[in-house]
């Protein structure tokens, strides 16, 4: 069951409303699709992780915090 994540972000161009954004998480199906999203987040290198059946990517993290990038 896939979920609709463009009612969640606006798409008015206005980027300051994404400097919130602590972090999202991208939900996968198959190894396949985990795979292809692995590849794409390692090629912007991004910080994140991978959890069970999603990849958590953040925006921003708490001063002090260690993250490692995808």
């Amino acid at each position: 069951m896939g979920c609709k994540w463009f009612h969640h972000f606006k798409t008015d161009g206005n980027k300051e409303s994404y400097k919130t954004i602590e972090w999202l998480e991208i939900k996968f199906e198959s190894e396949e699709m985990k795979n292809e999203l692995l590849k794409t987040l390692k090629e912007i290198h991004v910080p994140g992780e991978v959890l069970g059946n999603s990849i958590k990517v953040y925006g921003y993290v708490k001063d002090g915090t260690f993250m490692d990038y995808i």
